[in-house]
């Protein structure tokens, strides 16, 4: 179960129709991992990613991610 407050905010952020992505590497994706514990991560969780190859930082938005 995500912690509390973070359950808040992904049900205010689905209420507002906004998302959220995460580009995370000190915490080794512990917050994008809380997040898609949430019932509406799958309105507000966007998929991020790092090309190795070229340092990139690419960011999916999408519906419907899980």
């Amino acid at each position: 179960m995500a912690e509390e407050k973070i359950l808040i905010c992904s049900k205010l952020l689905a209420q507002k129709g906004l998302t959220i992505a995460f580009a995370e590497s000190a915490t080794a994706g512990w917050l994008c991992s809380e997040f898609a514990l949430a019932p509406e991560s799958g309105r507000v969780l966007n998929l991020c990613f790092i090309k190795p190859e070229t340092r990139l930082l690419t960011v999916l938005f999408c519906q419907h991610c899980f």
